[in-house]
Order: C-alpha cells, then sequence, then structure tokens
C-alpha cells in the first residue's frame, strides 16, 4: 500500500457510498498493486477501504486455495463493510486487488459510530447486503436446479395459452443467464421430446416428462378461465 497526496475531490468519492463527509476523520487516498490484498481472512483491520479506482475480487477463503469467488467490484466496493457490523474489527473475507487499485482508506477506530449513525448510508450498506443475498439465492438455485429444470418450471408459470411464446431477453434476465444459454437448453428439451415447436412458440410434447422437470420454482401468472355456463 502506498498513500498519495489526498486531495478535497478525492475525499468526495466518499459521497458516492451516501457518506455525510462533515464528521470524518483523516479519511486517505491510498494506491494498491494487482495481487496485493485489501484485507485477508482472519486479519486485524484498522481502516475501511471505499474502492475509489480499479478491479477487485473478494474470496470466501479456503484451505490451501486461493478460496471461492464471492463477487467482483469495479471502481465502488467497501472492504471490509461487515466490520462496522461486529466489534472484533477481524475481517471474514479476502478481497485481491486484479488491477492497479485507489482507495480512500477510513480509520474504524475514529470513524464507526459516525458511519453507522448516518441513516443514508446504512441504507446503503443494507442494499447492497440485499443485492449480495440475491445474488448467493440465485447461485443456490442454480446449483439445486440445472437450467432445463428452471426453464421448464418458468414456462409451466408464465405460459397463457397452449404455446408459450418466449420473450428471451426478459427470460434471460428472469434465469439470471444469457439468450444464447437459454437458446441451447431449449434446444437440448426439444431433442429429448419435452417440447415441441408450435405455430409461434413452443408446446408441451410429453407432458408426463414434462412434469418431471417442472419443480414449480416460480409462481404461476395463468389466468384463470371464469365460465358461466
Amino acid at each position: 500500500m502506498r498513500e498519495l497526496e489526498t486531495l478535497e475531490e478525492d475525499v468526495h468519492i466518499l459521497e458516492d457510498y451516501d457518506i455525510d463527509l462533515t464528521d470524518i476523520m483523516n479519511p486517505q487516498l491510498c494506491a494498491f498493486n494487482p495481487g496485493e490484498f485489501l484485507c485477508e481472512d482472519g486479519e486485524e483491520m484498522q481502516y475501511l477501504y471505499f474502492l475509489a479506482e480499479g478491479s477487485v475480487k473478494t474470496l470466501i477463503p479456503a484451505k490451501e486455495k486461493a478460496g471461492l469467488a464471492l463477487g467482483r467490484y469495479v471502481d465502488r466496493g467497501i472492504f471490509d463493510d461487515t466490520l462496522l457490523m461486529r466489534d472484533d474489527n477481524i475481517s471474514h473475507i479476502r478481497a485481491v486487488c486484479e488491477t492497479d487499485v485507489k482507495v480512500i482508506s477510513v480509520p474504524l477506530l475514529h470513524n464507526r459510530e459516525v458511519l453507522i449513525s448516518q441513516p443514508a448510508f446504512v441504507l446503503h450498506l443494507a442494499k447492497g447486503y440485499a443485492a449480495f443475498i440475491d445474488q448467493s439465492m440465485n447461485s443456490f438455485f442454480f446449483k439445486k436446479y440445472p437450467l432445463e429444470v428452471m426453464l421448464c418450471s418458468y414456462i409451466a408459470a408464465k405460459r397463457t395459452d397452449i404455446e408459450w411464446v418466449p420473450d428471451w431477453d426478459k427470460c434471460a434476465k428472469d434465469l439470471k443467464t444469457t439468450r444464447r444459454t437459454l437458446e441451447r437448453c431449449m434446444g437440448m428439451l426439444l431433442n429429448k421430446g419435452i417440447l415441441k415447436e408450435g405455430e409461434k412458440g413452443y408446446m408441451i410434447a410429453d407432458p408426463i416428462l414434462f412434469e418431471e422437470y417442472n419443480r414449480g420454482i416460480f409462481a404461476t401468472h395463468r389466468r384463470k378461465k371464469h365460465h358461466d355456463e
């Protein structure tokens, strides 16, 4: 780590994290080289690092391994933000610089209480935690359910007629994958005889086999028909 000349505009980067700068003490612009760690599992931390420039990857440490990837942060990110919610000042993640990195280091000793008393910053943290939980749950579903299961469950929930006419871009967004991957998955379902092509979209070819793949993961939006007869 190298300390750099800290200008007023550098410190104002903290406002991107919804931080009121009024009572923040001794923020310092610092630089790290590729491969350097911002924090390491089990390391006692004296600073909270706010990413200003560069790319950082976070990992869940594993014995004798680099660790399992948690996420990648480009130009903005906080390391290790969970330090604010614990009293031991011990990091529980590994954050490694992928590029040349600049951060604003904020001493925890003088700023912990200031930061956690700022509602806008705490809300910023909460939104980040919520996004992380969503990402983790999505990863869990894809480990538990193959994409073909996810797609069949999606079709069962979303189709409103005998045919399912795909909006590939929306479907890819909903399933957190790419259109190309979905189209390959559809090809596999067609080859297995689970689905077949219709006039406009796709139809269920083998209802029994389709239901084996449909795990009811998604809430149905199919409209119920009411008969007045």
